[in-house]
């Protein structure tokens, strides 16, 4: 019930971003304090979540190289602004 509630906020808080243009990732991972986590505070996934943690993490760096010619773009007009005043 949790990891579906969770689910819907996630897809929900997706539609809020989109006309901000604010890129957002497809995958998700639902990830449990019982079964991933030692003594509830150590980080210690299993095979299993590491390959959808993986494949997660994957689109924010695809994100980040396809947007990258966009922040030095942004970069150069700050600085030829900033060179201006």
């Amino acid at each position: 019930m949790a990891e579906t509630g969770a689910r819907d906020a996630i897809e929900h808080l997706r539609l809020i971003m989109a006309p901000c243009k604010i890129a957002t990732v497809g995958a998700y991972v639902a990830l449990s304090l019982f079964t991933d986590f030692e003594t509830f505070e150590t980080f210690k996934p299993g095979p299993q979540r590491e390959k959808e943690l993986a494949g997660m993490l994957d689109q924010p760096v695809a994100w980040g190289g396809a947007l990258k010619p966009l922040r030095l773009e942004g970069e150069r007009e700050h600085l030829l602004r900033k060179g201006e005043s």
